[in-house]
């Protein structure tokens, strides 16, 4: 998928399937968009903690070759910078039908919110859990992340009034799940 110019957008946006090559871009992409759309939501201490060598690790091992082929990794980049990326495949939680899909993560480099990218990579990463078949399709985002919230609400999802709490040790993140279909 490519992406033109368009007014207060971003040009040369293409989207494509990541590979161990991006790990790096998207450690830095998660720690920039995480300080950013979290602050204030989470203790200044998580995010002060955040690091692209630790969130580099975790990512390789996530994008390893044994991971099954339902799980898919998109990067949306502007010329050759990757500026995003999204996760997706089966819903993980308990009681889930196989049929259900799940966005299980949408991020944007912050320089880059506003621009349209973000629609263009969440549009693509939810067309393609709807072509494989999956339906409906579910995503969980935290509570208090309102700028989230109106990002998949204009997308056309919406809260289906389901909530958990992820207890992390030394902080809680409450989260609420949207769904589309």
């Amino acid at each position: 998928m490519k992406a033109g110019s368009r007014p207060g957008g971003v040009t040369g946006l293409a989207i494509r399937a990541a590979t161990l090559d991006d790990v790096v871009a998207i450690a830095a992409v998660n720690v920039r968009a995480w300080k950013a759309a979290y602050r204030g939501l989470l203790p200044d201490a998580v995010l002060e903690r955040l690091d692209v060598h630790e969130r580099r690790g975790a990512r390789t091992g996530w994008m390893a070759a044994d991971r099954p082929p339902e799980q898919r990794t998109w990067v949306i980049t502007s010329g050759e910078k990757v500026i995003g990326y999204s996760d997706t495949g089966p819903a993980r939680e308990t009681g889930a039908q196989p049929a259900w899909g799940e966005v299980w993560t949408v991020y944007l480099d912050p320089e880059h919110w506003a621009t349209g990218a973000g629609r263009e990579l969440f549009s693509h990463a939810t067309a393609d859990l709807t072509n494989r078949g999956y339906a409906p399709l579910i995503l969980w985002t935290m509570e208090g992340n309102a700028r989230a919230r109106r990002f998949y609400e204009a997308a056309g999802w919406r809260w289906d009034g389901a909530r958990k709490a992820d207890d992390r040790g030394d902080h809680v993140i409450h989260e609420v799940r949207y769904r589309l279909g």
